[in-house]
């Protein structure tokens, strides 16, 4: 694969002065909807990533993809995936079948984000608290039925879950909750600030909102000593996440270390 250097800018403004570049450098490469319809374009990401030396990715995996498409049932797909696990990536809980199971619950804001950006995917957004522990359960007994090994940290569809189905997450055993920006230890119940740039897979609106919010995250990405870059699967068959895979590369070459949320819940430096 051919790599395509940029300036501080262009990978969530990391150059490649060390005099900003945070020692200790931890990069989580994650990659969603991991699920059989897009084993193609997933497979094509770890292809893209493997190229670039990487070996430690977070797999957000769907067990069961709009209730119609169980991972069990996919087993090549499955043993692609087994490959990572035992080279040290680790498996996320990305919701259970990635669509929702009624009407909207939770706060008016988180209402109004889910009807823009994730209207047909926030599915802990309309669980109780029972439903969302029952759905987890079922998420996990899916994994083991693939053969995966059961997930410590879930991510919810859409990046969108009410307190209640959050609840639900944590009594099912679930220690950490990843957001778009932030990750939650559930245990302490303490949030993490997480600056993060990817490419969401979406319309014009999705990539436009995501552009935008470069100069947010920008310089709290220069003193981080944690970045995450996401990608999604591109139905289009163009392939537009490279362009992600090509800040990747810059940014392994500035030093980043490729991790997971399992090896930064345990670094004692996150507040310092």
């Amino acid at each position: 694969m051919t790599s395509r250097s940029g300036g501080a800018s262009d990978v969530l403004s990391v150059g490649r002065s060390h005099s900003t570049v945070p020692r200790n450098k931890s990069l989580i490469v994650s990659l969603h909807d991991v699920a059989p319809p897009f084993d193609v374009d997933i497979e094509a990401q770890l292809t893209a990533l493997e190229e670039l030396g990487i070996r430690r990715l977070v797999l957000k995996v769907v067990p069961n993809w709009h209730g119609q498409h169980p991972l069990s049932a996919s087993p090549y797909f499955v043993e692609r995936l087994q490959e990572w696990v035992v080279i040290g990536s680790q498996v996320v809980l990305h919701g259970v079948e990635h669509q929702p199971h009624g009407e909207l619950r939770g706060s008016p804001a988180r209402h109004l984000r889910a009807r823009l950006f994730a209207a047909r995917a926030a599915e802990f957004m309309t669980l109780s608290t029972v439903e969302a522990t029952r759905m987890v359960e079922a998420g996990q007994a899916e994994l083991a039925r693939a053969g995966l090994p059961n997930p410590h940290t879930f991510c919810p569809p859409g990046w969108l879950m009410s307190d209640e189905a959050e609840e639900g997450v944590a009594e099912s055993g679930i220690r950490v909750v990843t957001g778009m920006l932030s990750w939650r230890d559930l245990s302490v119940r303490r949030l993490h600030w997480l600056p993060a740039r990817g490419y969401m897979g979406g319309g014009f609106a999705h990539e436009a909102g995501i552009r935008a919010l470069d100069g947010i995250v920008g310089s709290s990405a220069r003193r981080s000593t944690v970045l995450k870059i996401y990608l999604h699967p591109d139905t289009s068959g163009r392939r537009r996440w490279m362009g992600m895979v090509r800040r990747i590369a810059v940014l392994i070459e500035d030093g980043w270390d490729p991790t997971t949320f399992e090896d930064i819940a345990s670094r004692p430096d996150l507040d310092e």
